[in-house]
Order: structure tokens, then C-alpha cells, then sequence
């Protein structure tokens, strides 16, 4: 006889019981590693933009204050001014205002400070790159604690987030242009002949070109480049013939220089400008070939103006001044400035009205050309940009320019009489290549040139 086995209902088993139990377990424990790994998502993303923020405010801070870092290692004036200028950057890139503080592990040159949950060292001098003597060397430390919201929810405790920079003074290089030609390759992409003449004031003569004749001279024509450090420097071969003169001897292979307004932002000028006529007066905005041909003083009121046509002065007698302005030469444009004695007075934006891309290292240029304008930009016979007296030429209220000239892309040609030519005041003549010819005269002038050419380079830590 088969035995009598009891009924036992499925939902009321007690395996079923304890199967439940269970599952409520595991699924609690699967909560809370859900949980876990949620903080930890999310407090890994604000570490990670944490360290992005401390990092940017690393780099920016010490690479502007390598800038005011100083070669002479006895300059405490400039290691003081960097520590300043660190603490400043930091303070804006952190939008917290900062103040000193002790600092946790003190060490010579540093200088801490704190604010907003914020704790940055600022140390120079520093040696962290042995090649490098200490007193060019900044290094800055950002940190801040990490808000760890979640993770402080289950009992984690927050973290802080630090990243550092060093940035260098770089002075590798000791030459600074007053006329430079851009030109990588070509021949004679510097080049004078006749009586002609160039001159840089606290800056050097430079052909960048790699070629043979990179800085070419013949027939009677002179060279001079004066200040500490100053060249006449060719990044390829010089060549001197004839009666012509260079003051100091002319440099060869040469490093090449770096383009000073290469960052520089073109222009949109989007009005059309005016001419009046009865006054003699322009105003800003675009124009097409326009010609000032008739004795008078010709004033240009402040403000940009582009040029999309021909420029050009001809006859005597013409006075132009134009303060405070730009005259940009379009795709299209470009300057014929021929025959008779007329002057020109150009004086530049100021930094604080400028459009851009100039980064304090010159004044704003007066003369700009499109970079994809290869137009020559042509000054010929007795055209005066600048009154030449006794060799030099000079910034006056009727001539010269008060400001710089780029043509990246095209030929400065200054050809004249009498020593017509042009002339510039604070800021250097660039130009895609440099033709001087007969009587002409170029001179750039880069007021308060100090003998090199500074540099903050960054290396990440």
C-alpha cells in the first residue's frame, strides 16, 4: 500500500519562506553596490572636472607669470611680481577670492593661498627642470576638494583634487625685428639696391628665407640695426656686394623668427565709408579705388577702414593724417603711393579699441594687408612716411607711423627720392618680402626693446 503523503500548499511552504527572505537579501545588497557605483560615477566625473579646472588654472597662472620672471637670478623685484601675477590669474580662473595662507609642506620660493575651498602654491624659484636655472622655472599647485555629494551619503569620505604646472621663462632666443621678411625660400626676399637704405631702431634686420641671398645688397645701399642684441641676421646666407654696407656684419643661418602678429585677427568691416569732399574728410568703413591726387590736408577720422580697390597718392602737396585708425587692405586691395612730395601721418588703434589677436606684444599695426592678398604694396619717389634727417627717420605730426605694418602675404617695394620712404614707431615693418630701391628708406623702430625675446613655455608635470 502506497504510504499517505501530507498536502502542502506551495505559497505558504516554508522554502518559499526562506527563498523570499533571500531574495529581499540579495536585492538589498544589489541596492546599495547599485548605489555605490552610482557615487562613484558621479563623484568620478566632478574629480575629473575638478582636475580639468585645476589644471587649466595651473597652466594659465604659471605661464603668465613666467613672463615677468627675470634672467638675473639676484632680480627678487621680478620673482615677487610672478608670485603676484600667479596668485591673480588663479584667483580669476578660480572666481573665488583668494588670500595667504601657511602652507602645508613649505618650501623656499613658496607662497600659498586659499579661499572658496580652494588651496594653490605658488613657488619660483623653482627647480624643476635641471637644464633650466631655477629663477626662470614658476611652478603653480591647484587643489580642491571634491564635492563627493553621493559618496558622503554612504559614508565615503570626499577627496581633493590637485594639478600642478611649471612654466619656464624661455630666452633662447635674443632677436627681436624691427623690418622682417616672412618669405621661407625665396631668394633675395630682403633686398636692396641703388642708395637704398634700411635701418632697425632696438631691433634687427631678418630675412627668414632659407635660400642663398636670403638677405641680398648691392650697388651703394647701407643696412644699420641697433639696440642690444640687434642683427642683421639671414636664416640662410647673406650677400653683399659691391659698395654696400652693413652695421653689424651680416649673420648667417640664423634661427628663423616667429611671425609677432601671426594670431592676429583680420577685420569684418561691414559700413561703407564717406568722402567729403568740400573738408577733405573720410570716415570709416569699406571703400573701393579711391586716388588723392590734389594738394591739401586729407584727414581720416578714427575707426577702421577697408580698402578693397587701388589706393593711391599721386601729384604734390598732399598732407594725409590719420590718427587713431586701421587701414586694412582687403583681398583686393592695395597701395600705389607714386609720384610728388606728400606726406603721410598714421597712428594706430589703441590696445584697448584694437579687434584683436595682438596679445601685447607691440603696439597695433597701423597698416594691415589680407593674408590672402598678395598685392604688392608699392611707396615710390618723394612719398614721405616718416622725415629722414641725418640717417634716421622719425615719428613727426605730418609723417611716419605710430604703430606697425603687416603684409604677410605680399612685397613691401619703397623706391624714392631724397630719402623718401617709410618709417614706423613702437612696432616692427613685416611684410611677406622687403624690395628697397634707388633712394628708398625702411626703418622699423621697436621702442623699448630689451635684448631678447621672452617667452613662458609650459611642461606638464
Amino acid at each position: 500500500m502506497t504510504p499517505h503523503r501530507p498536502h502542502v500548499d506551495p505559497a505558504t511552504s516554508p522554502n518559499k519562506d526562506r527563498e523570499r527572505g533571500a531574495v529581499i537579501v540579495i536585492t538589498a545588497f544589489a541596492l546599495i553596490l547599485i548605489m555605490a557605483l552610482a557615487a562613484l560615477v558621479v563623484d568620478l566625473g566632478d574629480s575629473r572636472q575638478l582636475s580639468r579646472e585645476n589644471q587649466s588654472v595651473s597652466d594659465t597662472a604659471s605661464l603668465a607669470a613666467a613672463v615677468d620672471l627675470s634672467s638675473d637670478p639676484a632680480d627678487v623685484a621680478a620673482s615677487a611680481a610672478a608670485h603676484l601675477v600667479a596668485a591673480d590669474y588663479a584667483e580669476r580662473n578660480l572666481s573665488t577670492a583668494l588670500s595667504s595662507t601657511s602652507c602645508r609642506t613649505p618650501s623656499s620660493g613658496m607662497l600659498c593661498y586659499t579661499g572658496g575651498g580652494a588651496y594653490v602654491e605658488v613657488t619660483t624659484p623653482y627647480l624643476g627642470v635641471l637644464s633650466v636655472p631655477s629663477h626662470q622655472q614658476v611652478h603653480v599647485n591647484a587643489c580642491s576638494q571634491s564635492g563627493g555629494f553621493f559618496a558622503s551619503a554612504i559614508g565615503m569620505t570626499p577627496s581633493e583634487v590637485c594639478r600642478s604646472a611649471t612654466a619656464i621663462l624661455d630666452q633662447t632666443s635674443s632677436i627681436v625685428p624691427a623690418v622682417l621678411a616672412l618669405d621661407p625660400t625665396g631668394s633675395e626676399a630682403f633686398h636692396l639696391e641703388g642708395s637704398a637704405r634700411a635701418v632697425g631702431i632696438d631691433g634687427s634686420l631678418v630675412s627668414n628665407s632659407q635660400s642663398n641671398a636670403s638677405f641680398h645688397m648691392k650697388d651703394a645701399t647701407s643696412a644699420q640695426a641697433t639696440g642690444p642684441g640687434a642683427c642683421i641676421c639671414a636664416v640662410g646666407t647673406s650677400s653683399i656686394n659691391g659698395g654696400a654696407t652693413a652695421s653689424p656684419s651680416a649673420s648667417n643661418n640664423s634661427p628663423v623668427i616667429a611671425d609677432p602678429w601671426a594670431s592676429l585677427v583680420e577685420p569684418i568691416v561691414s559700413t561703407s565709408g564717406t568722402f567729403d569732399s568740400g573738408s577733405k574728410t573720410f570716415s570709416p568703413g569699406t571703400f573701393g579705388s579711391i586716388t588723392i591726387a590734389d594738394p591739401g590736408t586729407y584727414t581720416f577720422l578714427p575707426g577702421i577702414y577697408e580698402f578693397n580697390g587701388t589706393f593711391r597718392i599721386e601729384g604734390a602737396g598732399a598732407n594725409v593724417i590719420a590718427d587713431d585708425v586701421l587701414w586694412y587692405f582687403g583681398t583686393g586691395g592695395s597701395a600705389d603711393w607714386g609720384s610728388g612730395t606728400n606726406f603721410i601721418r598714421i597712428s594706430a588703434r589703441g590696445p584697448a579699441e584694437y579687434y584683436g589677436g595682438n596679445f601685447g606684444a607691440f603696439p597695433p599695426v597701423a597698416i594691415l594687408q589680407s593674408r590672402t592678398n598678395s598685392n604688392n604694396f608699392q611707396i615710390g619717389d618723394d612719398i614721405r612716411v616718416g622725415e629722414v634727417s641725418g640717417g634716421i627717420c622719425t615719428v613727426t605730426a605730418t609723417a611716419g607711423i605710430a604703430g606697425g605694418v603687416y603684409l604677410p602675404n605680399a612685397s613691401l617695394m619703397v623706391r624714392g627720392n631724397n630719402d623718401s620712404g617709410l618709417c614706423t614707431d613702437g612696432a616692427p615693418v613685416v611684410a611677406f618680402r622687403v624690395q628697397i630701391q634707388e633712394d628708398g628708406f625702411v626703418q622699423g623702430a621697436v621702442t623699448g626693446n630689451t635684448g631678447t625675446s621672452s617667452q613662458s613655455t609650459f611642461l606638464a608635470q
